[in-house]
């Protein structure tokens, strides 16, 4: 069973940033989310209302995550990834904001910071991360 390297997780986060598949309000496409493969499971309390049984939001984390990542761990780097976007948003719900270009801006960030985050976690569990790949802004096409 192999645990996620910082590197794998970075290109997959960074994939789905900039093919524009996040979405802060989606316990399946939030930045944890998009970490465990895009389950939502890992949620205890969706930002639906719904609930999931804390038994399965551990269960999705272990699983997902090969064992590597625990719930605690997973919810500090998504309060990271929203404190940094809402701080970041002029107006205080951002919600309705999602194509705002100040939105794109705090987007952008809530997802450095967040990384860098993931960084500390993984070189904390004893990797070696000897040169880690450089977040850019993305840059999304207009119609």
């Amino acid at each position: 069973m192999n645990t996620p390297t910082y590197k794998e997780q970075f290109d997959k986060l960074t994939a789905a940033y900039i093919n524009n598949e996040v979405n802060p309000y989606d316990a399946c496409a939030c930045f944890v989310g998009n970490l465990l493969n895009n389950k939502g499971a890992w949620a205890f309390r969706e930002w639906t209302g719904q609930r999931a049984p804390y038994k399965s939001a551990v269960e999705c984390v272990f699983k997902e995550s090969n064992g590597f990542y625990t719930p605690k761990e997973m919810y500090m780097l998504e309060y990271i990834f929203i404190s940094n976007i809402s701080d970041n948003t002029p107006n205080s719900w951002f919600r309705e904001r999602l194509n705002d270009a100040n939105y794109e801006n705090a987007l952008f960030i809530a997802f450095e910071k967040t990384l860098e985050a993931l960084k500390a976690l993984h070189i904390s569990k004893g990797e070696v991360i000897e040169e880690a790949p450089i977040f850019n802004k993305r840059v999304l096409q207009t119609a």
